[in-house]
């Protein structure tokens, strides 16, 4: 599953960095080097463009094997209720946006832990946002990145977010 995850970050021309990874309206395709898993996850709000840019670092996540896409979690304009299966953490996120409904749909890649580390001790953020307003979330330490859950205003054009991080044991 390498080969193609890597194709597509050298087809796609997508760099880990921590500077803003999309223009307004545009895909955008983001992956953490090997071994590692989202840390932090930052937007903000365009009304203009009713649209966000978006950015993500990432921190070592020890012994990551089997990463797997989890293709299109949300259709526009609908809610985003996602979590990696079993014990796995979000290393890669996906997005494209459509100007007739003025939002997002996202893809995430989720790679499993191998050997005895299991998730544990999961915990559910309140809203990190509010509508139109700039979102910064830092995963805890010693906590990964299991989920993001996300409700979308029709009046702002505009998501909020919801993240759940997970320690391991």
């Amino acid at each position: 599953m390498m080969f193609p995850t890597a194709f597509l970050l050298l087809s796609l021309g997508a760099a880990v960095t921590s500077s803003y990874i999309n223009k307004f309206d545009k895909p955008f395709l983001f992956l953490c080097p090997l071994g590692e898993s989202i840390a932090s996850w930052e937007s903000y709000h365009s009304n203009y463009y009713e649209d966000r840019r978006y950015r993500f670092t990432c921190q070592q996540t020890p012994q990551l094997f089997n990463c797997q896409w989890h293709n299109k979690v949300n259709n526009f304009k609908a809610p985003i209720s996602f979590q990696c299966q079993h014990d796995a953490v979000i290393t890669g996120v996906s997005s494209y946006h459509r100007n007739r409904p003025e939002d997002r749909e996202f893809k995430f890649l989720c790679c499993s832990l191998q050997g005895s580390p299991y998730l544990a001790h999961c915990v559910k953020t309140d809203f990190v946002n509010d509508w139109d307003q700039r979102l910064t979330f830092r995963v805890p330490i010693r906590h990964f990145l299991k989920g993001v859950y996300s409700t979308y205003s029709r009046y702002y054009k505009d998501r909020r977010w919801q993240f759940e991080t997970c320690s391991i044991q």
